[in-house]
């Protein structure tokens, strides 16, 4: 996976940080890399944090969103965080439809949004 991206695994979901614009290939790497782990760990959800994203353009957005599309037909449920004013300026002149992925402002609110939604696996759950 490039550098550009990073992928860890938190109480039962995953969260997938988008550190520069997105690219073919970094998109590429992000759909494979995340659906394989989303495999392997049997995540209930998949948060992809955008804070490190300064554009979007609308081939990268319908490749995120087709990423988001096969998480959740694997069963996890994907969510949106660390929009900025210019990255969600820019989703709404593309067009771009949100309905079924919901976004949060941070990665903390998408914690509490998974946990609200009984998407979070506490420490004493067996793995």
């Amino acid at each position: 996976m490039p550098e550009t991206t990073a992928i860890y695994s938190a109480h039962g979901y995953l969260v997938a940080g988008i550190q520069k614009d997105l690219t073919a290939e970094v998109l590429s790497a992000l759909e494979s890399d995340l659906l394989a782990r989303i495999f392997h760990s049997e995540a209930r959800a998949v948060v992809v944090d955008l804070a490190g994203l300064s554009t979007i353009g609308p081939d990268e957005f319908a490749g995120l969103s087709r990423i988001l599309a096969m998480a959740k037909v694997m069963g996890a449920t994907p969510l949106l965080s660390g929009l900025s004013a210019g990255i969600a300026s820019a989703m709404v002149d593309l067009g771009a439809d949100t309905r079924g992925v919901p976004v949060v402002s941070s990665i903390d609110e998408a914690y509490l949004w998974l946990r609200k939604r009984g998407l979070v696996k506490e420490r004493d759950e067996s793995d």
